[in-house]
Order: structure tokens, then sequence, then C-alpha cells
């Protein structure tokens, strides 16, 4: 169980964005933006010698992607860059100074997964530079469904067990956010935690909720201290009060 730290790009920032509200610019709700750029995080956590975090750009603008090549140079092929990525662009960020790429939308057709795409990006940048993001929440049945663009659109697939196994063959890993968790720095997602820790044999991030030492202690507990984790809103360099960076380095890089 180790600590992947993050670094959200929203208009050429850094910010904690609670990420259901995305999908609506009158409803953004941002719980903090930084003075720093992105390669001031990047260098702190090269500093405490953290790996395979993931700069995410939230919307594709210029800002965003200076920043974000900024940060890849700060800390070359250690973090991971998600945000809008696809066949024409992920090798310009491998060669940028990404380890990996994370993708979601792209590999979607028709709310579908489209296994040609992700087959196609697999043979230009290879499995192991490629990180597949599963934003999913439960319906009234506990069906885990797959959200697309944002987080607005549900798409046609459901987060099994058989799809992750058939879509490992293809990445290095996953990130796994729970949307109804994510930014409230509430609580984690225990029932997905569970799962993610009884399916999974490939590495996982989750994502989502946590806040506090005893959601740590969840993620190990039903995790089965294989699920890695990041943390958000609750971090101290993101305006929180409930975990600090240095302690998490510490104790879980």
């Amino acid at each position: 169980m180790k600590f992947r730290p993050c670094i959200d790009l929203h208009n050429g920032k850094v910010r904690q964005i609670i990420g259901s509200t995305l999908a609506s610019k009158d409803k953004l709700k941002v719980n903090f933006t930084s003075d720093k750029n992105a390669d001031w995080f990047a260098k702190i956590y090269k500093s405490y010698g953290l790996q395979d975090g993931h700069v995410v750009r939230l919307g594709n603008d210029s800002d965003n992607d200076k920043n974000c090549v900024a940060a890849l140079k700060a800390y070359p092929n250690n973090l991971r860059l998600g945000g809008g990525i696809n066949l024409d662009n992920a090798a310009f960020w491998i060669d940028t100074g990404a380890k990996a790429v994370v993708v979601t939308s792209y590999i979607f057709e028709q709310e579908v997964i489209d296994f040609t795409k992700l087959s196609a990006l697999k043979q230009k940048i290879g499995k192991e530079r490629i990180v597949i993001d599963l934003s999913c929440a439960p319906d009234q049945n506990n069906r885990r469904w797959i959200y697309l663009n944002c987080w607005k659109k549900r798409s046609a697939e459901m987060l099994t067990a058989d799809l992750l196994k058939k879509l490992s063959t293809y990445c290095h890993g996953f990130l796994i956010h729970s949307i109804k968790q994510e930014g409230l720095a509430q609580g984690v997602d225990k029932s997905l935690i569970s799962f993610l820790g009884d399916v999974a044999t490939f590495p996982v991030v989750y994502a989502g909720g946590v806040s506090s030492e005893d959601d740590l202690k969840i993620i190990k507990s039903a995790g089965r201290g294989i699920i890695d984790f990041t943390v958000g809103s609750a971090l101290d360099i993101f305006g929180g009060t409930g975990l600090k960076l240095s302690h998490l380095a510490k104790e879980f890089s």
C-alpha cells in the first residue's frame, strides 16, 4: 500500500475541485487553489522520493499544457499524465517526460470500450506506459457504472472483475475514482476498495474521499494492503488539515 501524489490542473492553476461539479461552470466547486505552479509540487514530491504520482489536465488549454510540461521536466519519468490523452498525443507526453499516460474517454466509442483503440495505443507506446482511469459510481443495485467526459455521461460499461482482467492485458494498471466521494474529504468507499482488494492482480490506485488516518486504515484492511491511494483536499499542501504530506511520504512511500 503506497501513497501516490497528485497534481490537478484547472485553467492553469493547481486546484482541488469536487469532480462531480466539473460539468457545470455555474456549479463548479473549488476546494483549493494554489499560488504555486505545478513544477513546485513535482519538486516537492521528488524531494520525498514519492513514486508514480499523476498530473491531470482538467481541460485542454495552453496554460494547463505549459504547467504539465514544467511538472514533467521537474520530475522526469516518474509522473503519469492524464486528461485528453489519445493516440495522437500520447507519445508526445511520454517524450516530454511522463512515465505513463492516463486514459479514459478516448478508449470509449458509443459508450462502450473500443479495444481496437486500446490495441493501437498499446502498440504505439507499450503496455507499461498506459494507465486506465475508471471513474465509477453505484446505482441503486450497487452496480458500479463507469463515467466519461468529466463525469458528465454514464457509459454502458460496469466495473467488474472480468472487465478489469481483460483491460489489464492492455495497461500497466488502473486509477479508480469513486465519484460520489471524490473531492469531499468525508470518507472512502469501503465497498469499492474491498472489491478492488479482492480482484486486483495488477497495480491499482484508489481515489476519493480520503480524509484521515482512519480512512488509511480502511484502505489497508479492505484493500488487503495491495491497493495504493491518493489524497487531495485533505492534504496539508492543498489546504487540508486531515493528513500531512511529510507523514504520508514517511509511512507510505
